[in-house]
Parts: structure tokens; C-alpha cells; sequence
């Protein structure tokens, strides 16, 4: 029997099934044994879209509103910094022939102590763990609160098991 095909081409097919019938037939059991074993423990699962739910729930816009506000009043303040950090490099710029190299050196110290103080700000604010972000969980946390009740109270009234 070696060598021999069938209509399809697949050799010895009848020892062995094409790979996309094997494919197939691995799919199908996997899919009825998985059917099975869920329906045999009676498992009901429910499926929640946490996007749909926060652009619907009235209190995300509030939400989103009061963390923008506080991250335009944190860019102003970043704004207003660089504005002063670029005006003392101006002023020693223009001052630069006519101070002493001791006064120039302190010019410099205090922009890059500035300089410092900004990159220090920025990163409080803006980096993982910063302001921005404890803003953010601090006024969505009544708002996750409530859903994931609500969420509990329907999973526990539908007798699921889980709620993805």
C-alpha cells in the first residue's frame, strides 16, 4: 500500500487522515468535550463590556472632566516653569559679555537647579503611581464601586459562576 493515494492526493490515507481533516476532527472533540465537561458542571459564565458600561454610565464624563481640569492646571504650572526657566537663559544670554564669570555661573546653576525641579514635577505628576494618575482612581472609584455591585448582585441573581 505505500505510495498510494487517494482522490485528494493524501498518501497512505488509510492509515492516516489528511492534516486538515486531522485538524478538523482535533477541533470538533476538543470543542464537544469542552461542551460537555462545561454542561456536566453546570457552569453558567457571563460576559460584561466594561467599555460600553463606562461610556454609558452618566458619572465617567463627570469623571473625565475633573481629571482634565487637574491636568490643565498641572500643564499651566509646567508651562508657567519652562517660561521662567527660558527667560533666565534669555537674561544670561543677553547678559552674557557684561556679568562675571562668577555671576554667570550661578545663572546656570539656578537653570539647571530649575531645570531639576521641573523634571522632578513632571515626573511626580505624570509618571506610573503620580498625581495624575491617583487623581484619576480617586474620582473613577465610587463609579467602579457601584458597577462591580451591580455587576455582583446580577451574577449572584443569574447563578453564574463567573462574569468575564
Amino acid at each position: 500500500m505505500k505510495g498510494l493515494s487517494d482522490k485528494r492526493g493524501c498518501r497512505n490515507s488509510v492509515k492516516y487522515n489528511c492534516g486538515e481533516d486531522m485538524n478538523r476532527s482535533i477541533i470538533i472533540s476538543a470543542t464537544l468535550l469542552l461542551l460537555a465537561a462545561a454542561s456536566a458542571w453546570g457552569q453558567r459564565i457571563g460576559y460584561l463590556d466594561t467599555k460600553k458600561v463606562m461610556e454609558r454610565y452618566g458619572g465617567m464624563a463627570d469623571v473625565r472632566q475633573e481629571v482634565n481640569r487637574a491636568m490643565e492646571a498641572w500643564n499651566r504650572e509646567i508651562a508657567s516653569r519652562k517660561q521662567a526657566i527660558d527667560s533666565l537663559e534669555r537674561e544670561l544670554d543677553d547678559q552674557q559679555m557684561v556679568i562675571s564669570s562668577e555671576r554667570r555661573r550661578l545663572k546656570r546653576e539656578e537653570i539647571k537647579r530649575r531645570r531639576q525641579a521641573l523634571e522632578a514635577y513632571v515626573k511626580e505628576i505624570y509618571d506610573p503611581g503620580g498625581k495624575a494618575e491617583q487623581k484619576n482612581q480617586e474620582l473613577a472609584r465610587p463609579m467602579v464601586d457601584k458597577v462591580g455591585a451591580a455587576v455582583k448582585k446580577v451574577a449572584l441573581d443569574n447563578n453564574l459562576q463567573m462574569v468575564l
